[in-house]
């Protein structure tokens, strides 16, 4: 392993994939590596190679639509970044994700295996081993190579019934005869041992990662100042995308009409982050909506402002705004689903059965602020568990031992 090439879709500095491909970029170089980070498209800030064009995009978005095919589509895209590798000569690839758009998958993986290249494949979604989806709430057909898929509506949504099923007997050649290993959380290699795509594959389970240097309690009072937020209130807090796309996923309506429950109870004010569409019900007036941030360290304010991280996503495979909430020593309450109930004990974390408001809402109101003991024991936890300089070890030391 010399020579080395880490893929992301975006190079956005408040995306958790990037945050996670740019640390192991920077970690891979700063151990005498020569790695470059690949994206579509980014953010001026992310320093990388961008091989991605609107043109590109927006035509393989569109015959995805259609198709339900995936990875099929932007060729000179893929054209460009494979010239770079040339360039660059590479030997190992980490990648992160494959779909949304932005890369011809087949290309990738006939120039993988026609120069013998060494792949990293981080799961961070359920794509890796599914048709077409990047989560599939435990969908039984994974089993079966995605035939008749039953998510067509769902996002990414599609027209074509068989174009899942297809992706699914693509990705299937792609991956024969290449040289690659599958990393993720416990959930995601669950999930990867029931899919013939991956079932007979080396699959190493490793948590995701956060950089507890830059996720850590801050001070909260000129946030709250800024907020309006008297010192004694309690905070709930969330941050997860409310897009008018995303949110049958993310969940964001169960936590606004979990504000509602409690609209005139004076002890509480709710928080959301990411809220950059109209929720057609409306806002109870006990709730702030922000839009995205990029800025880590305000970021980083927000959460340790919550006195409980309420997490409405009913999949994910181990959501790393959770993690950076209890770094910054934010206990969290989240649905009792895959990927959510793994992430920390029940010192510091609730579950409660999957969209049941009324559980919910239940250990809402038997909330108080968090003491100090609970800061300290939430960032302890996070500290130990989920450091990103130790993650970036165990990858480093996969690949070296992938190239042996």
């Amino acid at each position: 392993m010399k020579n080395i090439a880490v893929i992301v879709k975006q190079g956005k500095t408040s995306w958790s994939p990037t945050k996670i491909a740019v640390g192991l970029n920077e970690y891979l170089n700063s151990r005498g590596y020569s790695s470059e980070l690949c994206f579509s498209e980014g953010d001026a800030g992310v320093e990388g190679f961008a091989f991605g064009n609107k043109v590109d995009l927006a035509i393989h978005k569109l015959l995805f639509r259609i198709t339900g095919k995936d990875g099929c589509y932007s060729h000179f895209s893929t054209r460009k970044l494979l010239r770079e590798f040339d360039r660059k000569n590479v030997d190992t690839i980490y990648v992160t994700m494959l779909h949304s758009f932005f890369i011809n998958e087949t290309m990738l993986f006939n120039y993988i295996k026609k120069r013998g290249i060494h792949v990293v494949n981080i799961m961070l979604d359920e794509y890796a081993f599914s048709g077409k989806c990047h989560f599939n709430f435990g969908c039984a057909q994974v089993e079966h190579e995605c035939v008749n898929c039953p998510h067509l509506g769902k996002h990414p949504v599609c027209l074509m019934k068989s174009g899942p099923h297809k992706v699914f007997l693509r990705k299937k050649r792609n991956y024969e005869g290449t040289d690659m290993v599958f990393v993720g959380p416990e959930m995601a290699l669950n999930g990867a041992r029931r899919s013939p795509l991956t079932k007979d594959r080396v699959l190493i389970e490793a948590d995701e990662c956060i950089d507890t240097r830059r996720f850590h309690p801050r001070d909260t009072q000129r946030l709250r100042r800024e907020l309006g937020i008297p010192d004694d209130k309690i905070v709930c807090m969330c941050i997860a995308v409310y897009d008018g796309v995303h949110h049958e996923r993310k969940g964001v309506p169960y936590y606004i009409e979990l504000a509602r429950r409690f609209e005139n109870d004076d002890r509480f004010v709710f928080v959301q982050v990411a809220y950059v569409a109209e929720y057609p019900g409306g806002l109870p007036k006990n709730y702030i909506a922000k839009g995205f941030i990029n800025d880590i360290d305000l970021v980083a304010e927000y959460l340790s402002l919550g006195d409980l991280f309420i997490f409405p996503s009913v999949a994910d495979t181990m959501p790393n705004t959770c993690i950076e909430a209890l770094a910054c020593g934010t206990p969290l309450l989240c649905w009792k689903v895959y990927g959510n109930e793994k992430m920390a004990p029940p010192e510091i974390a609730t579950f409660v059965t999957p969209t049941d408001l009324d559980e919910m809402a239940a250990v809402v109101d038997k909330l108080e602020k968090k003491s100090k003991d609970t800061i300290n024991r939430c960032r302890e936890y996070a500290v130990s568990r989920y450091d990103n300089q130790a993650y970036f070890e165990k990858l480093m030391k996969i690949g070296e031992e992938l190239c042996k």
